[in-house]
């Protein structure tokens, strides 16, 4: 990303273009054509592999249980219906990706601060690997403050992000009350800082809410009464 932000920087039209590979392969020296390609495909490839592998891992984690070959195809699918979509009905290639970004990112941020404050102060011991896969483990299949704390997070921060591609007109609906889509807030992106805080503060609150409940019946089960103390 530093390296890409160099090169536009050198050509501002590499930002703007809707084939980023082909633009840069243009100052190439002809010999270096094909060592290019090689390695903008295999970029590519490498990315796809890690990328499918992982939307895997999330299928499982929403309790799909598919055999692997399985996932690989259901994948397959979405990226050709997604790659059909980017080649031969949208207007250019930045807008949706963007938008597409900024939009993925908000609920990226809210989970990535549940996640961040949960290991700092509620396990500080590590995880139970095994129990990320079960649903009789000892996180059961989702968590009510995560949740809680995910969606509101999500709501608000895509209330706060703007995008120029029409499928993704929807969000922003909280700027009107900041100026607008094009006031300094609205383009700012501002709402995915916005989904990360929310998403880390309104997770610490609940879960010590809970923690707190669930300790005091056990603090009182474990405690001897007057009748017990006295004999």
């Amino acid at each position: 990303m530093i390296f890409g932000i160099f090169l536009t920087a050198s050509n501002a039209s590499l930002a703007t273009t809707s084939n980023p590979i082909g633009a840069l392969a243009k100052p190439l020296p002809t010999w270096f054509l094909v060592p290019y390609m090689i390695a903008a495909a295999g970029g590519l490839i490498a990315a796809t592999l890690v990328n499918m592998y992982s939307s895997g891992l999330s299928l499982m984690a929403l309790g799909v249980r598919l055999p692997p070959v399985q996932d690989v195809l259901v994948d397959a699918a979405l990226m050709v219906v997604g790659c059909t979509y980017m080649l031969f009905f949208a207007s250019n290639f930045f807008g949706p990706l963007q938008g597409f970004l900024v939009t993925l990112g908000v609920p990226l941020a809210a989970w990535a601060a549940i996640f961040i404050t949960d290991m700092i102060l509620f396990r500080r011991k590590g995880y139970v690997e095994r129990d990320f896969y079960r649903r009789e483990g000892a996180y059961g299949a989702w968590g009510v403050p995560a949740l809680a704390a995910l969606i509101v997070g999500t709501v608000v921060g895509l209330g706060l992000v703007t995008s120029t591609t029409s499928a993704f007109s929807w969000v922003g609906y909280l700027l009107g009350l900041f100026g607008g889509k094009t006031g300094a807030i609205g383009s700012s992106s501002i709402g995915i800082l916005i989904a990360f805080v929310i998403g880390g503060i309104v997770y610490a609150g609940l879960a010590t809410v809970r923690a707190r409940g669930r300790a005091a019946p056990a603090k009182h089960e474990g405690a001897e009464t007057p009748t017990m103390a006295h004999d």
